[in-house]
């Protein structure tokens, strides 16, 4: 007996109007890292951060920072429970083979996305990394997932204030070996070291126009220039971080979405009421902690030390519930039938989701690096937004067109024949 991939009618659309939301939503943060240099966190690095350009920086900071790659990570989550179920039921002596080979091929697929389109800010390697542990869970009930969630968001958060003290630390003792050194005195080897350290911290928060420049320079030249730069950062944060950070908060994030996939909240099966509660509740704490965050950087100048309480201490707590209030406002809108003809394109563009998301590395290849027409740090901050709403017109027009013609996305297609080892049917009849 075969093991046939998903096919568009057994679809979930609530699951794929939430997916598209997702995939086109992340532009919005990602264009960032696509278009300027090193000015993802802080605005006043580079790009503008004044009238519109602070605009776009404060709707991003309370409504979308975090939270879109979130609802595609908790997606992910669901995902991962809605593919082994299915296979499960068929042939559940091949669940294990066939999600570890599809885990595998999107690792493979996050070096193509880093490597050869020059993304740094992929997110497949990490999903495939993420997706071989949470097959442990996909049995694990949704209360018992959810526990794990918040005690990993709790860990991060711990961990992120450790830190944060370590740098505050580290502030005060390089502050100290300054005024000794402006009072003439010699710096002991703790105080020349700690100054010397702090500086490296500044260089990383707040680069010079030298370092600006060298990555402009890099990205707008040619591949061979641009591989390097990408691929340090990649590694950087796929050693280092990741595996500090990012590997926790994915995985958290993925078990609240099976969670949530579990109790039917993803599928609609919830109440208007409840979803109602989730967007209320959602919004009402996470937004007024993003809020909190984005005035305390603007009051303090964009001061990098309190952008980086936000990142590491306070972040979670603003991203995740907006994460879920986006979802409690999708859901109703779903439930109501409202902008049905809206929600089909989205629900078109989640069904082709792979394919749309590397298409958006594609898309930033070709127009800012030197592969293409080089608009590297060309563009202010706001300007930036004009791309994305080309690409979202670009992504909501072909989705559709693409599958009244096919079965998957290319992308989509691609995926399932290397892991069933088998060849879906692709066009339509």
């Amino acid at each position: 007996m075969s093991v046939l991939p998903t096919v568009n009618g057994a679809r979930i659309d609530s699951l794929d109007s939430l997916r598209g939301l997702a995939v086109l939503g992340i532009l919005l943060m990602n264009i960032i890292g696509f278009g300027l240099p090193m000015a993802y966190e802080d605005p006043s690095v580079y790009g503008g951060s004044t009238g519109p350009d602070l605009g776009v920086w404060l709707a991003t900071s309370l409504f979308f920072e975090g939270t879109m790659r979130g609802l595609f990570t908790l997606l992910f989550g669901a995902g991962v429970i809605l593919f082994t179920s299915r296979v499960e039921a068929t042939r559940p002596a091949d669940a294990a083979d066939l999600h570890v080979r599809r885990m595998l091929w999107l690792i493979l697929f996050g070096f193509v996305n880093s490597h050869l389109l020059l993304w740094r800010g992929d997110i497949l390697y990490e999903y495939g990394i993420c997706g071989l542990v949470l097959y442990a869970f996909r049995r694990t009930a949704p209360q018992k997932l959810l526990v794990i969630a918040i005690l990993l968001f709790a860990g991060l958060t711990v961990r992120g204030a450790v830190d944060y003290h370590s740098l505050k630390t580290l502030e005060a003792t390089a502050a100290a070996a300054q005024d000794a050194k402006f009072s003439g005195r010699d710096l002991t080897p703790l105080q020349a070291e700690a100054l010397d350290d702090w500086r490296e911290e500044l260089s990383h928060m707040k680069p010079s126009q030298e370092d600006l420049q060298e990555e402009i320079d890099a990205i707008r030249g040619s591949f061979a220039t641009a591989f390097p730069v990408v691929t340090d950062d990649i590694f950087q944060w796929r050693t280092s971080f990741f595996y500090q950070y990012g590997f926790f908060e994915d995985l958290a994030t993925m078990m609240l979405g099976m969670a949530l996939f579990m109790t039917g909240g993803l599928q609609g099966r919830w109440s208007s009421r409840q979803y109602a509660w989730l967007l209320l509740g959602g919004y009402g704490v996470g937004v007024l902690v993003n809020a909190l965050e984005a005035w305390a950087v603007l009051s303090s100048g964009f001061d990098p030390v309190v952008n980086t309480f936000n990142w590491l201490v306070s972040y979670e707590l603003g991203r995740v519930p907006t994460t879920l209030g986006h979802i409690g406002l999708v859901m109703l809108i779903w439930k109501s039938g409202w902008f049905a003809g809206a929600m089909q394109r989205l629900a078109a563009v989640g069904r082709m989701a792979f394919t749309n998301y590397l298409m958006q590395s594609v898309i930033g290849l070709l127009l800012f690096t030197g592969v293409g027409l080089g608009l590297f740090g060309q563009l202010a901050r706001h300007e930036l937004y004009y791309v994305v709403a080309g690409i979202w017109l670009l992504q909501l027009l072909w989705s559709p067109w693409w599958l009244a013609r096919y079965h998957y996305g290319p992308f989509e297609w691609l995926w399932r024949a290397l892991t069933y080892r088998q060849r879906p049917a692709f066009r339509r009849s």
